[in-house]
């Protein structure tokens, strides 16, 4: 069942044990419905860091909870109340770029550090870190795709309300123009555009899906809390290019290790990215204070952005850029029928 942490922060207070004693609690703000791929990833590193006292910080054990959000305002809504009502120590928020730009600003004036599964936080936010890919990696890595294709004109099309994948567009034309490549721009509601053999997309999933020209190679310039969204579109998002934290099988013994016991728990079912990104950002926060030494904000805040100290994730390590997102692998997939295809030849180099 899920947590509501209005009911049930009354239970945290009164008298009890000393601090040294206490269980760590953890908020998780995640999507309304049932049980998603993000709390079973996370139930399992808590019982992973429960087992093993040399990576619990301070020695204490982690005790998580979860609360859902709806709109994005509702997400600022359960990061405030987790935080200040429930005293949390540390918060992971599933959900898209909006969603973590609502809750960055939610608890701004806060001391708990927040780590995202998104790759944006749509803002500044001195108390958020995202962990997804950043918007100018995802431009940068689709540029050198369209590169390697030999595209000598592309068309981007923009949706004005899609800002994480606006930034990815920002540097997908800047490093395309830079190499003598033709770029055109148009709105994705404009009744007329231009003709292009190549696309790149800077929009929501659903209307990349539903605006794509037909005939043209198309990339996707959004995040991977989007990607079921067009996984489950079947054919209508056939061909399309995506830029992922998600690692081929075989990339990194820990992600391996991980789809194994997920797998193993859950009846054969192979995780989410939204699965994977939850599991890092718990494992970097735990890190990050576990090297502090301490649950203060800004003792972990100061970890976080030590970029001579990566961070192991499932996928490679990972560093912090001065707007609090992540730097880290980057792979390229290809959508066929409803599945990622790895294209290993347009992979760049992390």
């Amino acid at each position: 069942m899920r947590y509501i942490p209005l009911l049930c922060c009354v239970l945290l207070l009164g008298c009890g044990p000393s601090d040294a004693d206490k269980h760590v609690q953890i908020g998780h703000v995640c999507p309304p419905g049932p049980i998603g791929d993000d709390e079973f990833a996370l139930k399992m590193a808590v019982e992973e860091l429960n087992t093993d006292m040399s990576r619990q910080p301070e020695g204490r054990r982690v005790v998580i909870r979860h609360a859902p959000g709806g709109t994005p305002g509702e997400w600022g809504a359960q990061a405030t109340r987790f935080v200040s009502l429930d005293k949390v120590k540390g918060l992971i928020l599933s959900g898209s770029e909006a969603d973590a730009e609502k809750a960055g600003m939610a608890i701004q004036g806060e001391s708990t550090i927040a780590l995202s599964i998104a790759g944006w936080a749509g803002g500044t936010s001195r108390n958020l870190f995202t962990v997804g890919i950043a918007p100018s990696e995802r431009g940068r890595v689709l540029a050198l795709v369209a590169k390697q294709l030999k595209a000598t004109a592309v068309l981007v099309l923009r949706e004005p309300s899609a800002k994480g994948a606006n930034l990815a567009a920002d540097r997908f034309v800047a490093d395309l123009r830079a190499n003598g490549v033709k770029v055109a721009e148009a709105e994705i509601a404009d009744k007329e555009k231009p003709a292009a053999e190549f696309v790149f997309l800077a929009c929501s999933a659903k209307s990349a899906i539903q605006h794509r020209p037909k005939e043209a190679k198309a990339m996707f310039g959004g995040d991977d809390t989007e990607m079921s969204i067009l996984i489950n579109a079947g054919v209508a998002a056939d061909g399309l290019f995506i830029a992922s934290a998600l690692a081929p099988v075989g990339q990194s013994q820990l992600m391996s290790t991980f789809i194994e016991k997920f797998r193993s728990a859950h009846a054969g079912r192979t995780p989410s990215i939204d699965a994977l990104l939850a599991h890092d950002a718990f494992s970097i926060w735990v890190e990050a204070a576990r090297r502090a030494k301490s649950y203060d904000a800004a003792a972990i805040r100061d970890e976080l952005r030590k970029i001579d100290k990566p961070f192991d994730s499932l996928t490679g390590p990972v560093v912090f850029s001065s707007d609090q997102t992540a730097q880290r692998p980057t792979f390229v997939w290809q959508i066929s029928g409803g599945q990622l295809t790895s294209r290993a030849d347009l992979n760049p180099k992390p």
